[in-house]
């Protein structure tokens, strides 16, 4: 299994053309060096990697909480995912107040998940696991099925959001329940398996 050599907190190169970054011709308001971020430790060699998506939303949570008290094993390596909006709203066409508006709003966007997970990171060490937060801006079911090839991840743990259309193809044949859009998206495109928590 391959270990990832990244420091700490870096730009992403590029993977291989086989998997195109999602956040190639992302256009955010943020410096370059923001666009992608990973706080935390390292994979240890041979640990197990799992990939959750979290944000802190109920079904974000719902796919910690069932990490931490169902599969969580000692040396695992979590990363916790939280995929930020490249544009949060339009400009009025006022331009320059409108930018900085919005550089605020993903600023601060950014430095709740990173306080946030300060105590989600400490609940996993707890269980004798290490974990990361990874923070990318980008379209959701793109930068996990991208995050999730470059970083050779063993599991992909995701929430289900209530209220989805009913499934269709594959997806109600697997899962039996509505499921949205990025779940769909990962089923489909990932060869590791997908963990769906309703």
């Amino acid at each position: 299994m391959s270990q990832t050599t990244s420091p700490v907190t870096s730009a992403p190169t590029s993977p291989s053309k086989q998997w195109p970054n999602p956040m190639e011709n992302v256009q955010t308001p943020l410096d370059k060096d923001e666009v992608h971020q990973v706080i935390g430790k390292h994979a240890q060699p041979n640990s197990n990697k799992i990939l959750i998506g979290w944000k802190n939303s109920p079904e974000g949570n719902k796919a910690l909480d069932h990490y931490l008290n169902k599969v969580c094993r000692q040396g695992d390596h979590v990363i916790l995912l939280v995929v930020l909006p490249t544009s949060l709203f339009k400009t009025s066409g006022f331009g320059t107040d409108d930018r900085k508006m919005e550089r605020k709003a993903l600023r601060d966007m950014q430095e709740h998940a990173q306080t946030l997970s300060v105590e989600k990171i400490k609940l996993i060490e707890e269980k004798g696991a290490t974990a990361s937060l990874e923070i990318v801006h980008g379209e959701r079911r793109y930068v996990i099925e991208w995050l999730a090839h470059r970083r050779s991840v063993d599991l992909i743990i995701l929430g289900r959001k209530k209220g989805h259309a009913p499934a269709k193809g594959l997806s109600k044949v697997f899962m039996g329940h509505p499921v949205g859009s990025t779940v769909q998206h990962v089923l489909h495109k990932v060869s590791v398996p997908v963990l769906v928590v309703n």
